[in-house]
C-alpha cells in the first residue's frame, strides 16, 4: 500500500508531456513477403540456340522469359494504399541486362496491367535495388495474377564486341519481395 501511495504521488503529471506521443496516423508499420526469387544461367534463358561468336548487340538481345508462380500470396485491406514491388537484381554477366517484371494471368496466358518500366541493371552489379510502385490497377492485377513474368535482354557495350560465348555460362540473381506501409487508424474508420 506504501508503494502504490508513493508511486501515486511522485509522478505528477508535469514530468510527461502526453503531446509528444505518437498519434495513430503516424504509426505505418510495414508490411513485407517475398514474391519469388530465383539464380538462372544465361544460356538456359536462351533457346533460340545462339553460337558462341554471336555478337551481342548495343540494341540489345532478347532472352526467354521466366515465369514464377505467386500462388497463395493474398493481400486486400483498406488500410493499405500503396504497395512497391522491390527487386534486387545481381548481374554475373559482362553485359548490361534490361529487366522487366508484369504479372500474368496463367489460364488465359495475358499479361494483367501495365507492369514495370524496364531498367537496365549495369554489367557486374550485385544487389542492383529496383523499386516500383503499383497503383490502385497495379495492386489489382497483382492480387488477380497467378504468376510473375520477368524478362530480360542482354545489352552490349557500344564501344566493344562482346560474344554470346563470354556471358553464356555467367548467372543472373533475382529476389522480389513486395512492401506496404499500413495506416493503422485506417483499420478502425
Amino acid at each position: 500500500m506504501l508503494i502504490a501511495a508513493i508511486t501515486m504521488f511522485s509522478c505528477d503529471s508535469d514530468h510527461f508531456d502526453m503531446t509528444r506521443l505518437a498519434s495513430a496516423k503516424d504509426l505505418n508499420p510495414i508490411v513485407s513477403a517475398p514474391l519469388g526469387y530465383g539464380t538462372f544461367k544465361i544460356d538456359e534463358l536462351n533457346t533460340g540456340l545462339l553460337v558462341a561468336t554471336t555478337p551481342i548487340p548495343a540494341t540489345g538481345m532478347r532472352l526467354d522469359s521466366v515465369m514464377l508462380n505467386k500462388t497463395g500470396l493474398s493481400f486486400r485491406s483498406s488500410a493499405i494504399d500503396s504497395v512497391f514491388v522491390v527487386t534486387h537484381f545481381t548481374n554475373n554477366t559482362s553485359v548490361d541486362i534490361e529487366y522487366a517484371i508484369s504479372f500474368v494471368d496463367r489460364t488465359t496466358g495475358s499479361q494483367l496491367g501495365t507492369g514495370s518500366s524496364p531498367e537496365i541493371v549495369p554489367a557486374g552489379a550485385v544487389d542492383h535495388k529496383m523499386v516500383f510502385k503499383l497503383d490502385l490497377a497495379g495492386q489489382n492485377s497483382l492480387q488477380s495474377a497467378s504468376d510473375i513474368r520477368l524478362d530480360f535482354r542482354l545489352i552490349g557495350p557500344a564501344t566493344t564486341t562482346i560474344n554470346y560465348g563470354a556471358v553464356r555460362l555467367k548467372t543472373i540473381a533475382v529476389k522480389i519481395s513486395f512492401y506496404a506501409p499500413v495506416s493503422l487508424w485506417k483499420l478502425t474508420n
